[in-house]
């Protein structure tokens, strides 16, 4: 049962906990030029801030009402779903590629049930980083206890356990944010500033009273960050991972498991000169197939193109992707996909933009079962406005396909 946006304040304050203590992280002033890392400090309880603090098998019982957000005006990074139930789940998801194309992260916070059965409890965290020379480092964690802060001066994530935390912080406005690490093999911190404004699923800036979050039936989507510039400053096993480059952060819910909502899935964060661009793509399970996309094309920081139709138009503004093969770098998984190519056509204004992304290292790789599963890549990109000046630049590309069936999940809509 959803709870409407009208009863949210008394829910929120009957539901959330309240913490005794809480850890606070000041931006300096010149952060954004410096890259200035501040160790975190505990301070004492907030009185502005909302806090949601669960334990790992905390979900609600059968027939307790849920509040989801679906809301233009809901605060981006604080929860979109309280309290879990069995079915929904969320995530707060980070990632990033190298200037030179090589290197690469992503991390994936979640609260998520469905994933409980690949470990302890509903608080999944995965961390995946990618080396020039073709190897990767990765960890999955679970924690016992997720902390979310909605605060004045921004929202505050903390997943811990005994043996570690991951923590992240995003400022009010989604221009800058701060992920802290600290396991026994992987800490340090990773910071990021946002090249443009924050988008809804729709594609639509923030802010807006007017903006979708669902990209696909059941399946919602909206970017705090959709391209950045990222400084990496980790250790990895004693070793440093350090660098800068292209970065994204995506917060990402729904009413269902993935499985239920998608079949298949593709997302490409690129940046080529003066231009930056988010684009993606969902094939809904749901509704037997039919296609969705969003994009979305800045030039220096401004938008100039956005669209969610997906196939061509004599009217609209529209953007066609196209998979190519044949390239050097592709994942194990059945799809061998090299690459992308992303055409972004204004019929009205008779402009029109082609950027190609070429796959240059494996970013990571899971497998859900028949061959299927997701890949991403680190990948070089080209393009601008056709028959005018082209720019390189770098891209993080991404390729999920869901089998038919899965021993794993289960489909849980029913026509």
């Amino acid at each position: 049962m959803l709870i409407s946006r009208a009863t949210l304040p008394t829910f929120i304050l009957l539901n959330a906990a309240v913490l005794v203590k809480s850890w606070e992280y000041n931006f300096p002033e010149n952060w954004q030029a410096q890259w200035t890392q501040i160790s975190q400090s505990v301070l004492g309880p907030d009185e502005g801030c909302i806090t949601s603090h669960m334990t790992a098998f905390e979900v609600a019982k059968p027939g307790t009402d849920i509040w989801f957000s679906t809301s233009p005006f809901d605060d981006f990074d604080a929860p979109r779903i309280l309290p879990l139930n069995s079915s929904s789940g969320e995530q707060w998801e980070f990632d990033g590629v190298s200037d030179d194309g090589m290197f690469s992260f992503i991390f994936g916070f979640y609260r998520d049930p469905s994933l409980s059965l690949m470990g302890s409890g509903n608080f999944r965290l995965s961390a995946e980083l990618a080396y020039a020379n073709g190897t990767r480092f990765g960890r999955v964690d679970y924690a016992a206890e997720s902390i979310v802060q909605s605060c004045p001066g921004g929202t505050k994530g903390v997943w811990k356990a005994k043996d570690f935390s991951y923590t992240f912080e995003v400022s009010k406005d989604m221009s800058r944010l701060r992920l802290g690490m600290d396991t026994p093999d992987l800490k340090g911190n990773i910071f990021m500033t946002s090249k443009t404004l924050p988008r809804y699923g729709d594609a639509k800036s923030w802010p807006s009273d007017s903006a979708a979050t669902e990209v696909a039936p059941h399946f919602h989507w909206v970017d705090p960050i959709p391209v950045g510039d990222v400084n990496v400053d980790l250790t990895v096993k004693g070793g440093k991972f350090a660098w800068e480059g292209l970065g994204g952060h995506s917060r990402i819910w729904a009413s269902f498991n993935w499985y239920t909502c998608l079949m298949a899935m593709d997302v490409v964060r690129m940046k080529a000169g003066p231009y930056s661009l988010l684009y993606i793509h969902f094939k809904s399970r749901i509704t037997d197939g039919e296609e969705y996309a969003s994009a979305s094309l800045m030039k220096d920081g401004e938008k100039i193109f956005s669209s969610t139709v997906g196939q061509v138009s004599k009217s609209e503004d529209y953007v066609r992707m196209t998979k190519t093969y044949g390239g050097t770098v592709y994942g194990t998984l059945r799809d061998k996909v090299t690459g992308y190519e992303l055409e972004l056509i204004s019929p009205r204004k008779k402009k029109h933009w082609t950027f190609i992304m070429e796959h240059k290292n494996i970013a990571f790789e899971y497998l859900i079962g028949n061959g299927r599963g997701g890949s991403g890549f680190c990948s070089s990109s080209s393009g601008g406005p056709v028959g005018l000046e082209q720019f390189r630049g770098v891209a993080l590309t991404e390729a999920l396909n869901f089998p038919d069936s899965s021993p794993l999940f289960k489909n849980q809509y029913v026509k």
